[in-house]
């Protein structure tokens, strides 16, 4: 694991409809000091939002779930204004996130199948870069 990717006690939303892949990533961010709120859908996520969403540092979202993908999650996001970066993890094509602003500060892409020191590495990375420009909690 990289050392350098502590957790800080940050909220993070997880929202993976995989069992297992779910299981993993929560428990990698747990150990790497992040309290983790985990979801299985983009229902489940947004109500999250909706409820704990000024707790929440930045979310990990799959893109393809049932009930909302994860671009639907990511509108929800902007639409009511919550500076939460998010963090796409995918084993589809960038084609799934047509829509989406990949160029923007607030969003990247972490392909899977990942190493979880590339999945910690991006989201200190992310958590620093909105932090340094004053946005994100």
């Amino acid at each position: 694991m990289d050392s350098s990717a502590t957790g800080g006690g940050k909220t993070l939303l997880l929202a993976e409809d995989d069992d297992q892949v779910r299981a993993l990533t929560a428990r990698v961010l747990e150990r790497a000091g992040y309290k983790v709120l985990v979801t299985c859908d983009g229902e489940d996520a947004v109500e999250m939002l909706r409820t704990r969403g000024p707790e929440i540092s930045l979310a990990v979202l799959d893109v393809v779930m049932p009930q909302k993908d994860g671009t639907a999650v990511y509108q929800y996001i902007l639409e009511q204004g919550l500076p939460i970066p998010v963090v796409f993890c995918t084993g589809y094509s960038a084609r799934a996130l047509d829509g989406i602003d990949l160029t923007a500060d607030t969003v990247t892409v972490v392909p899977k199948p990942f190493q979880p020191t590339v999945l910690l590495r991006t989201i200190g990375e992310m958590l620093a870069r909105v932090e340094g420009d004053g946005v994100g909690v």
